[in-house]
């Protein structure tokens, strides 16, 4: 087997030639560009090498004596199901996904499986290109080369079902950052809306609290509190509000009280 990294040492599925007669793995490559458009070489071969660590694990982590694998083993229902509907490395990397570590690649850090499996579709492309002209060359006997275009046709699948997984997982995680966006965004308009709220509340607050000190001072009270009293009567039910019943001889005695203390010239007594 020629591992991800190595193949695409051998062939560069984005830049190098694809035969003419395997224009399907041109257009699978072509697709993998859209997901890697920005990335360089070294981060495509840092993500094939991990990739090609990867499939180590999957395949010989736990059967290898002495061998510590970093993915823990399929649950049994896992197992089964993988065992049972699918024999392909390509859908077992993508079920098992979230049990697997993406993050310590230094070369592309903000890597996500999107873009793991776009590299995948590219070695796979790369190992059917490089079969093929193997298959091409006519210096192997029949029986392997019958087994080469066996092996075609596995790669060619496989990249079909790698390219497949990144661009669902690329649409997802673009709705993702966009549903991230639009709670984001509605969290700042409720903030604002609330802060705006509060802002006015309190503006309306300190014009009652105003507007009872004039109604204080335009006539006598037994007291405050009889002052306040008939003053929160008085209100109407929007303005009333503004204020807790049960805080409302507080609110306005201290606010008249607080005015009193600033302007004594208009203290009166009670």
């Amino acid at each position: 087997m020629i591992f991800i990294h190595e193949a695409l040492e051998q062939f560069n599925a984005i830049t190098d030639e694809i035969p003419r007669t395997m224009h399907d793995l041109d257009f699978i490559a072509d697709r993998a560009g859209v997901i890697l458009y920005d990335w360089d070489e070294a981060q495509i071969m840092a993500v094939a090498e991990k990739l090609d660590w990867i499939f180590y694990e999957l395949s010989n982590g736990y059967g290898e004596p002495g061998f510590k694998s970093s993915i823990p083993k399929p649950d049994e229902m896992t197992a089964e199901w993988l065992h049972f509907f699918i024999d392909s490395p390509v859908a077992e990397l993508y079920e098992r996904r979230h049990q697997i570590d993406i993050s310590q690649v230094e070369a592309a850090p903000n890597a996500d499986w999107s873009h793991y499996f776009a590299v995948l579709a590219l070695g796979y492309v790369a190992q059917a290109t490089l079969a093929y002209h193997k298959w091409m060359s006519g210096e192997k006997v029949p029986p392997y080369k019958a087994s080469e275009a066996f092996s075609i046709g596995n790669h060619k699948i496989f990249a079909t079902e790698a390219i497949t997984y990144a661009e669902c997982l690329k649409e997802l995680k673009q709705q993702e950052d966009l549903d991230a966006k639009i709670e984001a965004e509605a969290r700042k308009q409720l903030r604002q809306r609330n802060s705006q709220a509060a802002k006015q509340r309190h503006a309306a607050v300190k014009a009652l609290k105003q507007q009872f000190i004039d109604f204080y001072h335009a006539d006598t009270f037994p007291s405050k509190r009889k002052a306040v009293e008939q003053f929160y009567t008085g209100l109407p039910e929007d303005e009333k509000r503004l204020l807790a019943p049960t805080n409302a001889v507080r609110t306005l005695t201290d606010a008249l009280r607080d005015y009193e203390r600033h302007h004594p010239e208009d203290r009166l007594s009670t």
